[in-house]
């Protein structure tokens, strides 16, 4: 009987542990350039599917 420890020391998840661990060590060292806010343009977007939907419709 193996606990939860046996399971995630095998290989299949070996490499999914380093990912998750690496993920979380990058993210401390580029917090500050994560906490930019991105403004995003909406109403081009919104604009440009209208326009593609508007024939469609009766």
């Amino acid at each position: 009987m193996g606990g939860i420890v046996d399971d995630i020391l095998n290989p299949a998840y070996t490499s999914t542990i380093g990912l998750l661990m690496t993920a979380r060590e990058n993210k401390e060292i580029s917090s500050p350039s994560s906490s930019r806010k991105m403004k995003l343009n909406f109403g081009g977007l919104f604009g440009r599917v209208k326009k593609l939907i508007e024939p469609i419709l009766p």
